[in-house]
């Protein structure tokens, strides 16, 4: 499948490329321009609309936090009033004797009752009707022995008359129920109501009754009843999953509190989010209880709010596309076909050129100063006198070269001719048995043959190698010193191309500037490796001398002197070497060529670095035949 989709991408990638490059020049600029200044806009939209959005999920985080608190507050205070009012009931001495008497069975006289009713019953009615948030407090006898006192203590059977009150442990918590202690049947007003019940004991006799601490559940969980709020509502998740909630409970809130208690996480911590969750964009906030045993989640709905913004920004982009197609228009026949009608003049000069074949036509160049139009037309004048002036030099070069095959002819008669007469003076010398002057003039007939061989260029070490040798001996005849030459060359890389003449003007120089100025036998060393240099495969050739040396200034001079740094038209000590490093960058390109390292008394080293390229004897003509 994925790799059907990349191929139909690849398809369309592919119409697309070639339609643009049928397309003409002045559509394809225009394009160019609209996509450009488009997709700058469309970065910037993006960027603002972003930045919108943004601030909408950072006014809805502010209002949560908000909320979150405020709600916290109150949930805190509303327990705190019910746990203070059972701490009440539960200190008052005379209010738990009067429990104890009718736990026991005890019968009290009618004035017993009146003075409890009139004393501690009214003075805690009093306390519980001055606190504005408690609903009631009811405290339930452990039997059926006891006067019920309205509105605060009852007898024990009114418990069953509670949803609650048949469980085997009343103790604890008890959310959203009605008050139906009298009859059975909830009240007129449909209040839903939260307690707390716990045990009241005696020291002497134990427990006595239960104490019933009631609140509204719209004063503990306000959330849950305010209409004012359009987008807000919220539910309390209890331990074992049971989920609580008041009169504002929209359609969508039953899935989307399903998946949100499906997130065990987020009830386990405080928290604020913003979730998406069935399509809509909701801002969460939660905050685990440990009074009552759970979590109370706030619900704010932005779905509206970001519905709102995506609407607008679509609205915008496609109010952008309408105007980047008249954009495109007005670009296309006003601007790009202005600024192109020049090239097209030097297009349609170019296809005279090129269909008619005549070179005196020109294109004209009465532009403006450095605009680039004018620069080419300029440069298209040039490019046409200058074929004109190659056609003619390519006319006189033919002419030359006739001439050149001539002379190389007579040259080679020449060399033949020099060639075969130093072959009769080494037969006369050696005649007379002169045999040194025969081994010189051997010497110098293989200089002579190897020089005036006929060749591309490049030749291979081994026969750069056996010029050295020749041209060693004879150097040796003309100085009163000795020069020795050692090489330590493997013999696979003696069929290392090189340029012709490459190696003896570093070996001249060794001799005239190294070893000539001490006066004394000395040695020049020849060797070459093979390496590997930034992944490519090279070979190093190192020619040294333990002759004179250069000082540091010297050897600075020098190397400018090959890097061209400084003239050397003049006759002097670099020109040679100078000669090698450009015909090594002319055979193998400027990344290879000569370094030279030297100390004064000591040596002087020159490195080569070739491309490893093996091959065997060039194709040449010998004037020996």
């Amino acid at each position: 499948m994925a790799k059907s989709i990349r191929k139909k991408t690849k398809k369309i990638w592919e119409d697309i490329s070639l339609k643009l490059k049928n397309m003409a020049l002045t559509t394809r600029f225009s394009i160019a321009i609209v996509i450009c200044m488009g997709f700058l806009i469309m970065i910037l939209s993006g960027i603002l609309f972003k930045n919108m959005k943004d601030n909408i999920f950072k006014e809805a985080y502010n209002y949560m936090k908000y909320e979150q608190i405020s709600v916290e507050e109150a949930f805190e205070q509303s327990v705190n009033s019910i746990h203070m009012s059972v701490r009440i009931f539960e200190n008052d001495d005379v209010f738990i004797e009067f429990l104890e008497s009718a736990a026991r069975g005890e019968k009290l006289s009618a004035s017993e009752i009146l003075d409890i009713y009139e004393g501690e019953i009214n003075t805690l009615t009093r306390i519980v009707a001055n606190n504005p948030l408690m609903y009631c407090v009811r405290v339930y006898g452990v039997n059926d022995n006891i006067t019920e006192m309205m509105s605060v203590l009852y007898k024990n059977n009114r418990l069953s008359n509670l949803n609650w009150g048949k469980e085997a442990d009343i103790c604890g918590w008890h959310l959203n129920y009605k008050d139906a202690v009298f009859s059975g049947l909830t009240d007129t007003d449909n209040t839903s109501l939260i307690s707390y019940v716990g045990v009241i004991n005696s020291v002497n006799y134990g427990q006595v009754g239960y104490i019933e601490s009631v609140m509204r559940m719209d004063e503990i969980f306000p959330g849950f009843y305010d209409n004012e709020k359009k987008d807000d509502w919220a539910f309390y998740v209890e331990q074992n999953g049971n989920i609580i909630h008041g009169d504002k409970w929209p359609e969508e809130a039953s899935y989307i509190s399903n998946s949100i208690t499906n997130n065990s996480s987020l009830l386990m911590e405080k928290n604020i989010k913003i979730l998406n969750i069935e399509g809509r964009t909701l801002g969460i906030f939660t905050i685990p209880d440990d009074n009552i045993g759970g979590t109370y989640i706030g619900v704010h709905d932005i779905t509206k709010a970001v519905s709102n913004l995506d609407t607008t920004r679509n609205t915008f982009v496609l109010i952008l596309l309408g105007i980047m197609i008249l954009l495109w228009v007005m670009i296309d026949r006003l601007l790009v076909r202005s600024m192109l009608k020049d090239f097209y003049e030097i297009l349609g000069t170019i296809r005279y050129v090129r269909n008619k074949g005549d070179l005196t036509v020109r294109v004209s160049e009465n532009t403006g100063e450095g605009y680039e139009m004018g620069e080419l037309a300029h440069q298209f004048n040039r490019m046409l006198d200058r074929i004109e002036e190659l056609m003619k030099e390519n006319v006189e070069r033919e002419i030359l070269i006739k001439n050149a095959g001539i002379k190389s002819l007579q040259n080679q008669i020449n060399a033949h001719f020099i060639y075969n007469v130093l072959e009769s003076v080494k037969m006369l010398a050696e005649i007379d048995e002169e045999y040194l002057i025969s081994d010189s003039i051997t010497s110098l007939g293989k200089m002579l043959r190897y020089s005036m061989k006929w060749t591309s260029g490049n030749v291979t070490l081994g026969e750069e190698l056996e010029y050295i040798d020749n041209y060693i001996a004879l150097m040796n005849l003309r100085n009163d010193f000795k020069v020795i030459l050692s090489t330590n060359i493997p013999d696979v890389l003696k069929k290392q191309q090189i340029p012709k003449m490459s190696l003896q003007p570093v070996v001249e120089n060794s001799i005239l500037h190294g070893i000539a100025p001490i006066g004394e036998d000395a040695t020049i060393f020849i060797k070459v490796m093979e390496e590997n240099i930034s992944g490519r495969k090279c070979v190093r050739m190192e020619v040294s001398d333990n002759g004179a040396g250069m000082s540091e200034e010297e050897l600075e001079e020098l190397r400018k002197k090959i890097e061209g740094g400084i003239d050397t038209s003049d006759k002097g000590h670099g020109i040679g070497l100078k000669n090698v490093e450009d015909r090594i960058h002319l055979s193998f390109g400027k990344e290879y060529g000569m370094s030279i390292m030297s100390k004064v008394g000591e040596y002087t080293k020159i490195s080569f670095e070739l491309p490893y390229i093996l091959g065997g004897t060039t194709n040449e003509k010998n004037f020996n035949s």
